[in-house]
């Protein structure tokens, strides 16, 4: 007969640090594909997405260009409007539920 043990506290230490690196891994490819999408002129929006994690729990993507909301909302012929949204979307994101956005 064999018989193997687990320790529940270990297992869900290693259940916790794989569930910690998936959630950066999808929020970075996040961040990738923004900054994909995001329209060029000069490049200074497709380089301002920077992604933060706080506390292993909650991921703050930004962009730091005050005209980022115009761009999202059509300006430019090289994105479709809501192009922020969409790749939200496109990555497996519920954005009602996931995001909150700050002005």
């Amino acid at each position: 007969m064999t018989k193997v043990r687990f320790n529940k506290g270990l297992v869900l230490k290693k259940i916790k640090a794989d569930i910690e690196q998936q959630f950066k891994k999808k929020t970075t490819k996040l961040v990738e594909d923004l900054k994909e999408a995001t329209p060029v002129d000069t490049g200074l929006a497709r380089d301002s997405w920077s992604l933060e994690i706080e506390n292993g729990t909650t991921a703050v993507i930004s962009n730091s260009q005050d005209y980022i909301g115009s761009l999202n909302s059509g300006s430019s012929k090289q994105a479709p409007r809501y192009f922020i949204e969409k790749t939200i979307l496109d990555n497996g994101f519920k954005v009602r539920e996931l995001i909150t956005t700050k002005k």
